[in-house]
């Protein structure tokens, strides 16, 4: 497999200016960049005041009338339709704890605000201003303001890592929603309005076996009734193997609007494949 070679800062911002967006609505600003043929992504929470026909992209020194394809508030996150021509940037989803990471932005409405840092953490849990827990998001200490919201997070590559969307209550500590979650979105986005999850009912914990495996077990329930009990420990999920808290919120996404789904878990050291209800009423 070829390798990209690693770039100077200088070298990736200028490659990535004509893919990065400032993103303008009736309420407020913050930026964006493109993803494919006249679409471009930003967070849900830049968008979420503004009426469909009521947001507008700046890009390479031209505005253009946007369309809000389809969101998905749970990761803060929203796809735009608008007549540009920009290149689209990759998404790389393989990032490694240390690597140097630059941001751009549009912070406080300066346009292409450039910072830089290091990849932090990776699948962290973080809290948002409304209390939401956001899965599965980067850290990282680049400086992060009100108006980077939904700019490019990049390696020294050039290829979009994350995006960044929330500056940390403490110095230094900002967080990012991962490529991989971005990658798994955009499709869902193209093909309808909103992408919401069932909810299963039991808190999850990450952990790593004594030969260094990762699993998931079950730590706490809604209501035992439905299925699961503390103590499991999830293999599969809907057909899908399951190895990070992610995977299980991915399958959740598929099975909205469903009533179960069939779980493979280890149980006082039995496999077995249980039935499990799920809850979509208070899904988004």
């Amino acid at each position: 497999m070829v390798t990209k070679r690693l770039k100077s800062v200088e070298q990736v911002v200028a490659a990535a200016l004509p893919s990065t967006a400032y993103v303008i609505t009736s309420s407020g600003t913050g930026s964006g960049f493109c993803v494919g043929p006249k679409l471009f992504i930003t967070n849900f929470h830049v968008i979420n005041d503004a009426a469909h026909d009521s947001v507008k992209v700046r890009c390479n020194e031209k505005v253009f009338n946007a369309r809000i394809l389809g969101t998905a508030e749970e990761v803060d996150l929203a796809l735009l339709y608008c007549d540009s021509t920009a290149p689209k940037l990759s998404l790389q989803k393989n990032v490694s704890l240390g690597e140097a990471c630059v941001a751009i932005g549009s912070p406080g409405g300066l346009i292409n605000t450039v910072t830089r840092g290091v990849v932090s953490g990776l699948a962290r849990a973080a809290y948002g201003p409304d209390g939401r827990l956001f899965e599965h998001v980067l850290q990282t200490d680049a400086v992060i303001n009100p108006g980077n919201s939904g700019g490019p997070l990049l390696n020294l590559r050039g290829e979009v890592i994350g995006m960044p969307f929330l500056g940390g209550a403490m110095q230094g500590i900002n967080y990012a929603v991962s490529a991989e979650m971005i990658k798994f979105v955009i499709p869902h986005l193209r093909k309808q309005t909103t992408l919401k999850r069932a909810r299963l009912g039991v808190s999850l914990l990450e952990d790593f076996s004594a030969t260094g495996s990762q699993f998931v077990k079950i730590v706490r329930t809604a209501d035992e009734k439905r299925g699961l009990v503390k103590g499991d420990v999830v293999t599969k999920f809907n057909g899908s193997q399951v190895s990070r808290r992610i995977d299980i919120w991915y399958e959740l996404c598929a099975l909205f609007g469903t009533g179960s789904a069939k779980v493979e878990v280890l149980r006082g050291g039995q496999r077995r494949t249980v039935s499990v209800k799920l809850d979509s009423t208070n899904a988004n």
